[in-house]
């Protein structure tokens, strides 16, 4: 995988394209190995969704920025039990 998403480095729309094409989410599976960037964030959203959905407390990391819908998710709600922490 790793051969054929850095074939074109400096074209991050080609590695994006080949991501969602060849690296699908699979919203019922509980565990998920994944790559971004993907188009239209759909990789970005379901990490958003699993966050805010977590029972136990929860860990995300990234090298840029987060996106602010995962932002969201981090802040979790008022009196919420799950500590969740963006770094």
């Amino acid at each position: 995988m790793f051969s054929d998403l850095w074939n074109t480095p400096d074209d991050t729309g080609a590695t994006r394209r080949w991501i969602s094409a060849n690296n699908p989410i699979d919203p019922a599976s509980q565990f998920f190995v994944g790559f971004s960037p993907r188009s239209g964030n759909g990789d970005l959203d379901e990490f958003a969704r699993i966050i805010r959905s977590a029972d136990r407390d929860v860990l995300f990391a990234t090298a840029i920025a987060l996106y602010e819908p995962v932002l969201d998710a981090l802040l979790g709600g008022a009196h919420d039990d799950v500590v969740r922490l963006g770094i």
